[in-house]
């Protein structure tokens, strides 16, 4: 079963190549977007339903707008100023070799798969370190997190 569907998507790559960049690159968008979040609430049973073709979805309930609204707010914000982070840290990228590993996992999974709300976490997370080095000073001296010297605050 599993070569005859490799077979058929290997097929499929060959009759519509452009189709396919196309698809790819759309789904290497969403690493960065605001907008991926699992768009449905799951209630205790969830089922998928296939009616004519077509994929639908019993027991779930649409997540209400405020909460929509204020993951794609707050993503959008942090993934902005990761980018200035990024840009900010590009001398030290061989530093930051991890986080940038992980955040080009995401990248693969979503070119080759699909994107899924189960990588959020770990691209929030590597989003989160460059959104914070895009608010620290640029020299590592004083910033928001530290005081004017540059070093941590003392604990009393």
């Amino acid at each position: 079963m599993n070569t005859a569907l490799l077979d058929r998507a290997f097929d499929c790559i060959r009759e519509r190549p452009l189709e396919t960049v196309r698809l790819r690159l759309r789904n290497l968008l969403y690493v960065f977007s605001p907008e991926l979040l699992p768009a449905h609430a799951r209630l205790p049973r969830p089922r998928a339903i296939v009616t004519d073709g077509r994929l639908s979805f019993t027991g779930v309930h649409d997540r209400p707008f405020v909460e929509r609204a204020s993951h794609f707010t707050a993503h959008l914000v942090i993934t902005a100023l990761a980018v200035v982070g990024l840009w900010r840290r590009r001398r030290h990228w061989r530093e930051d070799a991890l986080l940038l590993v992980m955040l080009a996992n995401t990248a693969i999974v979503y070119a080759v798969f699909f994107p899924t709300t189960r990588l959020v976490v770990p691209t929030a997370f590597v989003l989160m370190f460059y959104a914070g080095s895009a608010v620290g000073r640029k020299d590592g001296g004083a910033s928001i997190f530290r005081g004017s010297s540059g070093a941590a605050p003392r604990r009393r």
